[in-house]
């Protein structure tokens, strides 16, 4: 699915792309968005941090749909991107 995310620069706010299954903690890249080189004048690089957060209160629906995707995921072998996800909260 992925998400799109205004970011805020020196330049102003940027919208960024973070592609679908980005993992908490992953540092992506805004080209020419950082602070000017001071040897070089050039506009450097801004570093993102993706932070990741789960709701704590679900509406029943949307606990309906995550009971939904473990029982799919439970269908497949090995262990489940649900399974690791679990895991972290045990």
């Amino acid at each position: 699915m992925g998400v799109s995310a205004d970011v805020p620069t020196i330049h102003g706010d940027v919208t960024m792309k973070i592609p679908a299954g980005t993992q908490d903690g992953t540092r992506m890249r805004l080209k020419g968005k950082g602070t000017a080189d001071l040897h070089g004048g050039r506009d450097g690089d801004q570093i993102v941090t993706v932070r990741v957060t789960v709701e704590k209160s679900l509406s029943r629906k949307e606990r309906e749909l995550y009971e939904q995707l473990q029982e799919l995921q439970n269908t497949s072998k090995g262990e489940t991107a649900w399974d690791k996800f679990k895991k972290k909260f045990m």
